[in-house]
């Protein structure tokens, strides 16, 4: 759910500080357990680990260097849903042992075919103008701040920034519930 009234930097913030707090659950899932990957590990500097790894190139998707942005990606994903704890939690565990992305490619959204298209539909949905741009790397400290495991990262993040100045106004309304309208899996 998504209210529409909100400017992005507020629909921003709030979803990194819903990644933020998934990413607790997901350490609190991890430490619950003791057959469960990253059990005993801090989750948090496990996270901050591969990431660091992918920012030294170290973290390779079929020869390919995964950027860092894609793993949080990843961990965002799998936050949506308890089932992808497992795949997640053991995707970390693998790619920092193999320097190999593994596990966590089936959960990047850059690997969906339908991604392009979502672009277009969310960018009709979340108008941000072309003098936002401006405003990013403020907002991007700020995020950065309210969400540190993932950096910042969050999918109104990804929206905001890459829906800028979108040049197709909005010709589509979702349907309102209780004052929000129903866009994502996040309620803002």
């Amino acid at each position: 759910m998504v209210d529409r009234s909100q400017p992005w930097q507020r629909l921003v913030e709030t979803d990194a500080l819903a990644v933020q707090d998934g990413v607790g659950r997901l350490a609190q899932w991890c430490d619950a357990t003791a057959s469960r990957a990253l059990h005993g590990k801090d989750f948090r500097q496990s996270v901050s680990q591969l990431l660091a790894e992918a920012d030294a190139g170290r973290i390779k998707d079929q020869g390919r260097p995964v950027r860092a942005e894609e793993i949080a990606n990843a961990i965002d994903t799998g936050l949506n849903d308890s089932s992808f704890f497992g795949p997640v939690a053991t995707g970390i565990q693998r790619a920092l042992q193999t320097g190999a992305m593994g596990d966590l490619t089936q959960l990047t959204s850059a690997k969906n075919g339908d991604y392009p298209l979502y672009r277009a539909i969310i960018c009709q949905d979340i108008p941000v103008p072309a003098v936002a741009a401006s405003q990013f790397p403020a907002e991007a400290a700020k995020v950065r701040a309210l969400a540190p495991t993932l950096r910042g990262y969050s999918e109104f993040w990804d929206i905001a920034s890459g829906c800028a100045g979108w040049p197709t106004p909005a010709r589509w309304t979702p349907p309102i519930s209780g004052g929000c309208q129903l866009l994502s899996r996040r309620c803002c």
